[in-house]
């Protein structure tokens, strides 16, 4: 069907990634068979459903469906990266990363600080060893913010993907640094002296020095010294 619609192979991929070609695939939030269509989206697709039959379960009627909703996607967002994530979060949600970052191609949309690996690891089917495995150069518990390429297991790019944008969306803007009487603030998972540079007011080079460190390294929980 791919190649009749003229379509990219690799999109087939993503039935694996959402099913893993299970033909009784049921998720918790009501998305069922191969495509893992929810009710409301299997309806307005076309697909049956009703106490007799439930076309979401069948391979060849759910996949027509699924390859018309992912061209939908790609007419929208030119991009067919972008078009698997928005598959499983919407064209919505992708845009509005897409505006928040004025970046519109997948690949050069930057990490926010403060995505839990383990979290995405497990949302995207596999575990947080695996990720590290594959990426040694990662080491803390949160990606760092910034644009890089990150290694996944075979077979799971497209599931990793929606999962990334989810993240990326739903990421709520942090808070404001509260400073204490004291002159001090925390360090959040994922920050850099870069970040917290941005946030006080305070050079790299001056939270450096107020705090003694010889290298710009600093760990969650750590308090700086923003004044003397």
């Amino acid at each position: 069907q791919l190649a009749a619609a003229g379509l990219p192979d690799d999109l087939k991929y993503l039935a694996v990634a959402e099913s893993s070609l299970l033909t009784q695939a049921h998720s918790p939030a009501g998305a069922g068979g191969y495509w893992q269509f929810m009710p409301k989206t299997g309806d307005a697709k076309g697909l049956r459903r009703d106490r007799l039959a439930d076309e979401r379960y069948s391979l060849e009627h759910s996949t027509t469906a699924a390859l018309g909703y992912l061209k939908e996607h790609y007419d929208t967002l030119n991009s067919w990266a972008l078009a698997m994530a928005a598959y499983n979060c919407g064209a919505q949600r992708v845009q509005q990363a897409i505006a928040k970052q004025k970046v519109a191609d997948f690949y050069r949309l930057n990490f926010p600080a403060n995505i839990n690996i383990a979290d995405l690891a497990i949302a995207a089917g596999t575990d947080y060893k695996t990720i590290r495995d594959l990426n040694p150069q990662f080491r803390d518990y949160y990606f760092p913010a910034g644009a890089y390429t990150i290694k996944v297991p075979a077979g799971l790019g497209a599931k990793f993907s929606e999962q990334l944008v989810l993240c990326r969306v739903s990421q709520p803007e942090p808070a404001p640094d509260t400073v204490g009487e004291d002159g001090y603030c925390t360090v959040r998972p994922g920050d850099t002296l870069s970040h917290i540079a941005e946030r006080t007011g305070v050079s790299v080079k001056r939270l450096q020095e107020l705090n003694g460190l010889k290298k710009p390294v600093i760990r969650p929980g750590q308090k700086l010294k923003l004044k003397p």
